[in-house]
């Protein structure tokens, strides 16, 4: 049975990690403005938010007051210093996206907006297409490495 944590024990939800080995696969370096930035993809972000640090490294762009209470996964109410129009870059692929900067934020997150702008996730949005081939000429990259469909798709 695993120990008691202390009183000073604690974590954030940042990764579910596997032992000592932090799994990178949602790890992504993107251009926002003339700077590369190292962002964690989170597709359960409403927005893309970055830390006080990287805020800095930017440059300090002008802020404007956000229009929206930014929340944390337990309601908690996130400090939020301002936003500003961010312009993201990666792999040809160019959008501008609202950045929050966040008060105490470990982690940059590039939240599910810049994320579909930016075509680093796709969605199947159906399980069964008339034609079954269909499907491999819409989402190519979904279906490559996973193993293959025999001739029936």
């Amino acid at each position: 049975m695993p120990a008691k944590p202390s009183a000073v024990d604690y974590t954030f939800l940042d990764a579910v990690v596997n032992g000592d080995k932090k799994d990178t696969l949602m790890d992504y370096h993107h251009h926002l403005g003339k700077q590369e930035v190292d962002f964690k993809v989170d597709t359960g972000a409403a927005v893309t938010a970055i830390t006080e640090q990287t805020f800095q490294k930017l440059g300090t762009p002008p802020l404007s007051r956000p229009s929206q209470i930014l929340c944390g996964p337990a309601q908690n109410c996130l400090e939020v210093q301002g936003v500003f129009k961010g312009q993201f870059a990666f792999q040809g692929k160019n959008a501008e996206e609202n950045v929050y900067i966040v008060e105490g934020l470990k982690t940059n997150l590039l939240g599910c907006p810049t994320i579909t702008a930016l075509h680093l996730v796709e969605k199947l949005c159906y399980t069964e297409l008339e034609g079954g081939k269909e499907i491999k000429k819409l989402y190519p990259k979904v279906l490559s490495g996973l193993g293959t469909f025999g001739e029936r798709v």
